[in-house]
């Protein structure tokens, strides 16, 4: 089973993928969708959801997971968040990609242990769970902690 996690962001998109077979878990890629911030909001969306559809046609994803929004106190930066997600969602349910949501806190607390985990942390575990080298960049181990989260709440191994 191919399973795609997706830290969501209009400047920069993180997305995981890793693969569930013979109970093991094998990372296949993760990646940063950036989008020009001089561009206007409809072309950086467009620039997300063409990149997602690539993805989700190229590793043939199954089941996908994206982060929850959180609250913020900058309602321009809780809307753009929102119009990513929707393209996001919309990219999943025209391939019929089953979605799931976590928040922030669960997917810490299910790659650390603890809710409160900084990024670093999230990064080092998910180095050491899927043996990959630590050159990753943030926005793609935060979308593997979110993929792994759904592999662990679904218990899919």
């Amino acid at each position: 089973m191919i399973v795609l996690g997706i830290d969501p962001s209009l400047r920069s998109t993180g997305y995981g993928i890793v693969e569930v077979q013979d109970n093991q878990v094998k990372y296949l890629y993760s990646g940063t969708i950036l989008t020009n911030p001089k561009l206007e909001l409809s072309r950086r969306l467009l620039e997300v959801s063409k990149q997602i559809n690539q993805v989700i046609q190229q590793y043939q994803v199954e089941l996908a997971c994206c982060e929850t929004m959180f609250l913020s106190k900058n309602f321009k930066s809780v809307m753009k968040m929102a119009h990513v997600r929707g393209v996001i969602f919309s990219a999943l349910a025209n391939h019929e990609v089953e979605i799931y949501e976590y928040s922030p806190r669960e997917i810490k607390k299910s790659i650390t242990g603890n809710g409160n985990a900084s990024k670093d942390q999230v990064k080092f575990m998910i180095t050491r769970i899927l043996h990959i080298d630590d050159s990753i960049g943030y926005d793609q181990s935060d979308a593997l902690a979110v993929a792994l989260t759904l592999v662990n709440r679904k218990k899919i191994v």
